[in-house]
């Protein structure tokens, strides 16, 4: 009887034994194929996401204690006897600072005087002496000085009123074309012309007195008159022809505007400071000097530029458009004025 029960015992001990021998190997297979189960079971999962977020936050709180950090002033090389590396002309470029406009004058002015076009080069020159204008200056108004053309060439000697006329049409279209222009009457085109013809192809008289741009009064005179008050004819007067003589009524003109505006600019061919009555003219000028803004000649054909005080004034005499190939650039900003010269 005892026998039996100890039989019985160990069969059931035999069924369970390969039960207990498979379920390690179970156990080893489940982990195996989920690593991440076993992270989990053991707490290895917890303790990497703790790592994660101390990696996370770790650098925000450094940028965070850069930036409470005060800087240290920034030293300046020539303050520490540092000589700056060259920088490339691409970092050069961007670190210029815009440079600012120059305000444009009041009132630009161009000056051709003495052109004398009609004589063998002369309208080459005239058409360069155009060129520079346009291109270099863009002047609001131009001035011709006189002496616009020529009357006499070497074959033919004085040219005919058809001729001249023709030559004068075309050289005041070719400065027009481009600019508002304002003729003063030189000694040349009366060789071969009238007064009355300039008169009548200008549109303007001899002499005359007109506000251009912001103001500016410009006082055209004509030199061209004898001390008997008549209109000089250049071929038969030669008198007067290279020194000039103002006329009682010009000098009454003068005397008006000068007294009237406050920014003037008198033009005329034959030097102020040369004329045959340069005294009645210099008593005027100096009266209201404060209010003459320039004084431009020609007639002279100066090599440079040239500057003669005259009446407490100072007098531009500017070269010739033809004989020196130069124009002059008037710049004026209120009540003064700056003249350079541009050969071409």
């Amino acid at each position: 009887m005892d026998d039996l029960v100890i039989v019985e015992k160990k069969s059931t001990k035999a069924k369970f034994l390969p039960l207990l021998l498979i379920l390690p190997a179970l156990i080893l297979i489940f982990f195996s194929q989920y690593p991440k189960n076993f992270a989990t079971f053991f707490g290895a999962e917890k303790e990497k996401e703790q790592e994660i977020i101390l990696t996370e936050i770790q650098p925000v709180q450094e940028v965070q204690a850069e930036s409470e950090t005060p800087k240290e002033p920034e030293i300046k090389p020539e303050e520490n006897n540092i000589v700056p590396e060259e920088s490339s002309p691409e970092e050069t470029a961007k670190e210029e600072t815009p440079k600012e406009e120059v305000p444009r004058p009041d009132l630009t002015i161009g000056i051709i005087a003495d052109a004398h076009a009609g004589q063998e080069k002369g309208f080459s020159h005239l058409n360069s002496a155009i060129w520079v204008l346009k291109n270099q200056v863009q002047p609001d108004i131009v001035i011709d000085l006189g002496d616009l053309i020529e009357s006499r060439n070497k074959k033919d000697g004085f040219i005919s009123k058809k001729s001249a006329e023709a030559d004068y049409r075309k050289a005041r279209s070719l400065i027009s074309a481009y600019f508002p222009l304002y003729s003063v009457v030189g000694n040349h085109e009366l060789l071969s012309m009238s007064k009355d013809n300039v008169n009548n192809i200008t549109g303007q008289k001899n002499y005359y007195a007109i506000t251009v741009k912001n103001g500016y009064r410009l006082i055209i005179l004509d030199a061209n008159y004898n001390d008997k008050e008549e209109h000089i004819d250049a071929k038969h007067d030669d008198a007067f022809i290279y020194t000039g003589n103002v006329s009682e009524r010009q000098l009454g003109l003068l005397n008006n505007e000068l007294k009237n505006n406050d920014k003037n600019i008198i033009l005329i061919h034959h030097p102020l400071w040369n004329l045959e009555n340069k005294n009645d003219v210099s008593r005027i000028i100096k009266k209201y000097k404060d209010k003459i803004v320039l004084v431009a000649n020609g007639h002279k054909h100066p090599v440079t530029l040239g500057i003669i005080s005259f009446g407490g004034v100072k007098n531009y005499n500017i070269p010739s458009a033809y004989h020196q190939r130069t124009i002059a650039v008037v710049k004026i900003n209120g009540n003064s004025a700056t003249v350079s010269t541009k050969k071409y």
